[in-house]
């Protein structure tokens, strides 16, 4: 255990500091002994070294190599919250299997006011979170159904933002966590890194 000694000064203020005050039971001051010498007064006759309590102490952040890939790159260095697992090309898409496959486990980092991808950030971005009918809303918006998309809910939560980032003016979260943003005709499904 560290421990840290008061220094002179410290000291000379907590003696002009508690003899204008009643006298108190010390003891979890690390104060070994006391005397009362007058109404009001103290008269400290040492003072113990106190341990510093490791809660107190800064958190180190934790890299796990993750993030300083992007770094090193020249890129954003970012947290990794999701990750692309995999990708479903659909009819008429722009992009084919080896455009879809090059994003492929690339990162996603998503607050309260920022979205980066692949190195690329949106900041002071504003979203607007609604519950809407998978199947109604797919054939609507990307004339494709829940079952193409192995989407098994009736309803799915649709994230707008005013994000310039192509893929994430809107994109569709699942209740398993997941993710799915659709760009160039190809679905993107984002599985979530950490349990939270």
């Amino acid at each position: 255990m560290k421990l840290h000694k008061f220094p002179l000064p410290v000291f000379f203020l907590f003696y002009c500091l508690i003899s204008i005050f009643p006298p108190v039971n010390l003891a979890h001051a690390g104060v070994d002994q006391w005397t009362v010498i007058g109404p009001g007064s103290v008269c400290v006759w040492s003072i113990a070294t106190i341990p510093v309590n490791p809660e107190e102490q800064p958190l180190k952040s934790k890299d796990d190599g993750r993030s300083s890939q992007f770094a090193e790159k020249g890129g954003v260095s970012m947290r990794v919250l999701w990750t692309i697992s995999e990708y479903k090309v659909s009819e008429g898409a722009v992009w084919g299997e080896e455009e879809a496959r090059k994003l492929l486990f690339k990162p996603l980092d998503i607050d309260a006011t920022k979205i980066t991808f692949d190195g690329h950030t949106c900041h002071d971005v504003i979203f607007e979170k609604r519950t809407v009918n998978a199947k109604e809303h797919l054939a609507h918006m990307y004339r494709t159904t829940p079952q193409a998309l192995d989407i098994k809910e009736e309803l799915i939560e649709v994230i707008k933002t005013t994000c310039h980032l192509p893929g994430f003016a809107e994109y569709i979260r699942l209740k398993d966590r997941r993710l799915i943003i659709h760009l160039n005709g190809v679905f993107f499904y984002f599985r979530p890194s950490v349990n939270y």
